[in-house]
């Protein structure tokens, strides 16, 4: 009703004549043909909303952004020199993670930290930093030199896949919500070759997500899991096309047989 563009009769007659040839398929035909047009549908208004979504969450994500600066200015002007101590541990924390340290020393720099804002809590009364620090997710080299164990400088998807599999909860704690879309990129039946720049990137563009606000990691990741979910329907909708289309098929060919039978009758 919205739309105002002109249309001659051609324009017209192409998209009635591609609707009309849905009622004259096969019943199955009907049925695959219905069921695709609406995973696709639902597919483009799921996307249209993510969109949306992802507009209002860039708003809202200006404002906090502006908002948690300003406080993260008015705790700095509070602690003054009282926390070097704290950034002193924070900078050990992130040096101990950028690679893939054991439970024990990432658990032992993540406790000097805590000890450390306590400390000057205790001595100021104000909170810094104001947000906890994440560990950095690094650019993924120390991962991937962690995973070729062979040091060859390639594994595959398959073996990186098993990788991951063992080492969740470390890449999780490093990815945040960028984990799954991470994640969704290796499969055990994978056998193709990766080099550490390919992975590399993959992991950059993952670890990313953790980085952004919270609105906006929001709107990522369902946008994310919609797109997720239409493909998986585009991909069963394909699956049952060609069952019905195989079915319709088979049909064809006993009716044909039915009719010769008749005829020679």
């Amino acid at each position: 009703i919205e739309d105002l563009r002109d249309m001659e009769m051609a324009t017209f007659m192409g998209i009635w004549q591609a609707a009309a040839k849905v009622r004259d398929m096969s019943a199955d035909e009907k049925k695959a043909h219905v069921e695709a047009y609406k995973a696709e549908k639902a597919a483009k208004a799921a996307e249209e909303q993510a969109k949306k979504d992802a507009e209002a969450a860039a708003r809202a994500a200006e404002l906090a952004e502006h908002r948690a600066q300003k406080e993260k200015e008015e705790a700095a002007k509070k602690v003054g020199d009282d926390a070097k101590e704290v950034d002193a541990a924070r900078e050990e924390f992130q040096t101990v993670m950028k690679g893939m340290p054991s439970h024990d020393d990432s658990a032992a720099a993540a406790q000097a930290v805590t000890a450390a804002r306590y400390a000057l809590y205790a001595k100021v009364e104000a909170v810094y930093p104001t947000e906890y620090p994440l560990p950095p997710a690094g650019d993924g080299s120390a991962i991937f030199k962690s995973a070729d164990e062979a040091g060859e400088g390639v594994v595959t998807y398959k073996e990186m896949s098993k990788y991951i599999g063992r080492n969740q909860s470390t890449l999780k704690i490093k990815l945040q919500e960028g984990f799954e879309e991470f994640n969704d990129q290796f499969s055990i039946e994978d056998l193709r070759d990766m080099d550490a720049a390919t992975f590399m990137g993959i992991w950059q563009a993952a670890a990313k997500v953790r980085d952004m606000s919270a609105d906006e990691k929001k709107a990522h990741v369902e946008a994310y899991k919609a797109g997720k979910a239409a493909k998986a329907a585009e991909a069963q909708a394909k699956k049952d096309a060609e069952a019905a289309a195989r079915a319709a098929e088979l049909a064809a060919v006993r009716e044909q047989k039915e009719a010769e039978k008749k005829a020679d009758q």
